[in-house]
């Protein structure tokens, strides 16, 4: 980063102080008043009464039901002129759509130095995906899933995983082109020894940190895989599919180029048992995945670092500013920590003190 683009960054920090995530809800609703309408062609139309689905330290999700464009979901970020989240999620959403996998489509995206000065966030505003998530369409049915789910999931997915790219890191920021896949995880496996006290947490820290110690150590035999587009958080809520059996991909804010079995894992979890995940694997590999043998062994590899990132999650969130959260989230994230402790547990029961798996 040149100098003058440092410079650049700091006197706008200075003129244009982020907002606090308390103070995001009223300024998206003073954009949703002010701007939005005229921006999409609605003249002084009114886009109807915005309802809270999501907020974390730095974003906001608001859905919301127009006359005129449909059910529409708002995404926001308190701006950093560091990161530029409204056009990562653009781009992010065209390298799906580039993999030939259908996203929902964005009507407006304002990352404007007006909104940076004005409001201080940037904003998307995207129709809402077809059809309902797999996540919802489960519940219904007990938690079982039909065949030709999964099967549209596999065969997405491994269109998705054959789009290979030059780097770890999201691909359209330069200074990733280069990116060492060694280094990034190293990094993160740093970050999880950070970011999980011994002191808040109930598993035997010693076995957690020895853990994290062995993912390190087996780095080099995965990281060494030509990186794919891989999604980052493919779960069932993340999945719409219609009547016509058209999947939908959304929250594409984590996609980037790098390991399959990252998606995989991730996807295992939650294919039923009554349809085993060796089958959606066969559909998987058929369908034109350039994974080859040894995914197995990956997939392991990788249910095991996203248990200690939900770990990490849980715990930072639960820590963050703890006097300003509601009884009921401050408790729903403890029993989520809790349930990713019982989860590590097992895996870490099933290893044999040298990091080898018992069976």
């Amino acid at each position: 980063m040149s100098v003058t683009h440092r410079l650049r960054q700091s006197i706008a920090h200075l003129l244009w102080p982020r907002t606090s995530s308390e103070g995001l809800g009223p300024l998206v609703e003073r954009y949703l008043r002010e701007q939005a309408p005229s921006r999409l062609g609605l003249g002084a139309g009114d886009l109807g009464r915005a309802e809270s689905v999501a907020q974390g330290r730095n974003t906001l999700v608001r859905r919301l039901e127009s006359e005129q464009l449909g059910v529409l979901f708002v995404r926001a970020w308190r701006y950093d002129l560091r990161d530029r989240p409204a056009r990562d999620h653009r781009q992010a959403g065209d390298l799906l759509a580039g993999a030939e996998l259908t996203v929902p489509e964005i009507l407006l995206r304002d990352d404007s130095w007006s909104a940076l000065r004005r409001y201080r966030l940037e904003l998307i505003i995207e129709r809402a995906a077809q059809g309902r998530s797999l996540g919802s369409l489960r519940r219904d049915r007990g938690g079982r899933a039909e065949d030709d789910w999964w099967r549209a999931v596999a065969r997405a997915t491994a269109t998705l995983h054959a789009r290979t790219g030059p780097a770890w890191g999201k691909p359209w920021r330069a200074e990733n082109e280069m990116a060492d896949p060694r280094a990034y995880w190293l990094g993160r496996f740093e970050k999880l020894l950070a970011r999980i006290p011994p002191h808040l947490i109930e598993l035997d820290a010693d076995r957690v940190r020895r853990e994290i110690d062995r993912l390190a150590r087996c780095l080099p035999d995965y990281a060494s895989r030509s990186p794919a587009l891989v999604h980052g958080d493919l779960t069932p809520a993340h999945l719409f599919i219609d009547d016509s059996g058209r999947l939908t991909w959304i929250d594409f804010e984590t996609v980037h180029f790098g390991h399959p079995a990252e998606d995989l894992a991730t996807l295992r979890r939650w294919i039923d048992p009554g349809d085993p995940f060796d089958r959606f694997l066969e559909v998987y590999l058929e369908s034109g995945s350039t994974a080859t043998g040894g995914l197995s062994g990956e997939i392991e590899y990788f249910e095991r670092v996203r248990l200690l990132e939900k770990l990490s999650s849980r715990i930072v969130k639960r820590t963050h500013r703890p006097e300003r959260m509601s009884p009921p989230r401050a408790e729903q994230l403890s029993a989520e920590q809790r349930q990713a402790e019982q989860m590590l547990a097992l895996k870490l029961d099933n290893s044999s003190p040298d990091g080898a798996s018992a069976s």
